[in-house]
């Protein structure tokens, strides 16, 4: 199954971060050959504690992690991207 996302950033550092908003409500799990695009990612993610206009949390965006920090210049931030 394929999850649309939408980047909206990119975070470098010693692990590259990929901020995205997720297009649909589908329920997911990432295990060990998850990829982005047909990018390597790690198996484990996080949720920002980012905020709605209205103070809620906003609970469709996600930081996943490359495995190969040398793959990040495959991203651009504003571009569509799928989780596989």
């Amino acid at each position: 199954m394929s999850i649309e996302f939408e980047l909206e950033a990119i975070i470098n550092g010693e692990t590259v971060a990929l901020i995205a908003r997720q297009l649909s409500s589908i329920d997911f799990k990432l295990n060990d050959k998850s990829t982005l695009n047909g990018y390597e990612i790690k198996s484990t993610f996080t949720q920002p504690r980012a905020l709605k206009s209205d103070g809620n949390p906003d609970l469709e965006v996600f930081c996943f992690y490359l495995a190969n920090a040398k793959d990040k210049d495959k991203f651009i931030v504003g571009n569509k991207t799928v989780l596989l």
